[in-house]
């Protein structure tokens, strides 16, 4: 019978902690003072908390880079972005000194499980150097009208 060191139990038990709160954690916006380095937001795959989702639901609004992606990278992107039902605005905007395209969420949100669930799937969305970078949830415009700002 051997005897595993401290150190290699205080590491296996911290190995087991971390594990454990990673399936916990949820992706937060980068904040902080000058400008934004657009990291990827997944593979968290768990939106933020949304706090009110009101009587009208929220709309989820993605930022996803396409700096230096190839054409068939975005063209796996936009085809994903379709059939997964997600409306991508096809005016490339510069934020930060990156190409970045907008796409509105798929459905109406009124619960956490379902904003979670609609993050999940647009982390699937991104191909090889298309990436999310940004979620938003804002309130659902009742006339139908999309705001990505």
């Amino acid at each position: 019978m051997s005897h595993r060191p401290a150190s290699a139990t205080r590491i296996f038990a911290s190995m087991l902690l971390l594990a454990g709160i990673s399936g916990c954690a949820r992706w937060q916006p980068e904040t902080g003072h000058g400008l934004a380095t657009l990291p990827p937001a997944c593979p968290l795959k768990r939106g933020p908390v949304v706090a009110n989702f009101g009587e009208a639901g929220m709309a989820g609004v993605y930022q996803f880079v396409t700096q230096d992606a190839p054409d068939s990278d975005i063209a796996a992107f936009l085809t994903a972005s379709k059939t997964a039902g997600f409306d991508v605005m096809l005016i490339t905007l510069n934020i930060n000194g990156k190409d970045t395209l907008i796409a509105t969420g798929h459905e109406i949100l009124r619960t956490q499980d379902q904003t979670d669930r609609e993050f999940a799937l647009a982390c699937s969305l991104g191909h090889g150097k298309v990436y999310l970078t940004n979620a938003r949830y804002d309130p659902r415009d009742p006339t139908g009208t999309k705001r990505v700002g």
